[in-house]
């Protein structure tokens, strides 16, 4: 389920007031993205669970090697130096 039909049922009913819907929607990107490449994985993910336990996936690729700690520190990295308010020239 996403975010953003439970961020409008809230909203609507009055319960919260103080989430904003940038983070809703930055939330749901994240799932989303997350799932996307959880599928190009070999393992793949279930996403019709409850129907079946088959897995789907896209693509066949490994985790964990040189290119998975290079993105992995690369991008904490950029992450840290946003925090920072640095101004990355390429970005």
């Amino acid at each position: 389920m996403t975010f953003l039909p439970c961020y409008v049922a809230m909203q609507l009913t009055g319960i919260i007031h103080d989430v904003s819907l940038f983070f809703v929607i930055g939330a749901s990107y994240g799932m989303f993205s997350h799932l996307f490449l959880d599928m190009l994985t070999r393992r793949g993910i279930p996403l019709l669970y409850p129907l079946t336990s088959k897995s789907f996936r896209i693509a066949n690729f490994k985790g964990g090697g040189i290119g998975d700690k290079l993105a992995i520190y690369s991008c904490t990295i950029l992450i840290i130096l946003m925090l920072l308010n640095f101004k990355v020239p390429f970005l």
